[in-house]
């Protein structure tokens, strides 16, 4: 799967569960380019927007 197909089925995922919109912030640790898959990420960051 590519990054570009991951994000694409979270952001489809996310948008039929979640009613809060929210934002994730944080530096990608490792990539693996033979992979193409994201293995962690450092210091996370979850904000979200309610009204």
């Amino acid at each position: 799967m590519s990054l570009l197909q991951l994000e694409k089925t979270l952001a489809e995922s996310l948008h039929a569960v979640v009613k809060i919109k929210s934002t994730i912030k944080g530096q990608l640790s490792t990539y693996g380019l033979l992979d193409d898959a994201w293995t962690s990420r450092k210091g996370p960051a979850i904000e979200d927007e309610r009204h």
